[in-house]
């Protein structure tokens, strides 16, 4: 990916200036309905990470939001790469995911479920990922923008529940 891509959204031109920037204004992949009964749009983002590098933006930090990725798809270049997904909003990561070790020229398909794919941010943290090296990845992230207010909070802010008493597994 080229250090200045341009987008085409809904007849819209949006530039990419760095890889891991995302289109604000992403399109979005479908509505899902929370145990509350509140629909929230899957937005998606497009991110490309470099050979080695750590915490690159995938989706910025939303305040006042968990992120869950419902969908996930990437590919590498010619050479095998590892790919962590983490929550981060400054200082250290924490991870998300398990570490994922396509081939060369390989890749990786999490497709949608919208119960998500237990990869939550925590509170107000955004989605980054690593390339543990080898190659670039690039790929898409279909994610969800879950409000605070779904959830129950213990006293230190950590989730503990949903608010409608459904169990929370993430």
């Amino acid at each position: 990916m080229s250090a200045i891509q341009r987008v085409r959204v809904k007849g819209k031109t949006y530039v990419l200036t760095e890889p891991g920037d995302v289109v604000a204004t992403a399109p979005r992949a479908g509505w899902v309905r929370l145990p509350s009964g509140t629909d929230v749009p899957i937005w998606r983002a497009k991110f490309a990470i470099a050979d080695g590098a750590a915490n690159t933006v995938i989706v910025a930090a939303q305040d006042g939001f968990v992120l869950r990725p419902v969908a996930l798809r990437y590919l590498t270049a010619a050479a095998a790469a590892t790919l962590v997904l983490n929550s981060k909003a400054s200082g250290a990561a924490t991870a998300i995911s398990e570490v994922f070790t396509p081939g060369a020229n390989g890749g990786m398909v999490i497709p949608r479920n919208d119960d998500g794919v237990t990869l939550d941010t925590n509170l107000g943290e955004g989605i980054t990922g690593t390339n543990g090296g080898g190659a670039a990845i690039v790929g898409f992230i279909h994610y969800l923008k879950i409000p605070a207010s779904e959830f129950s909070l213990d006293e230190a802010g950590a989730i503990i529940g949903w608010n409608n008493g459904a169990p929370y597994i993430g």
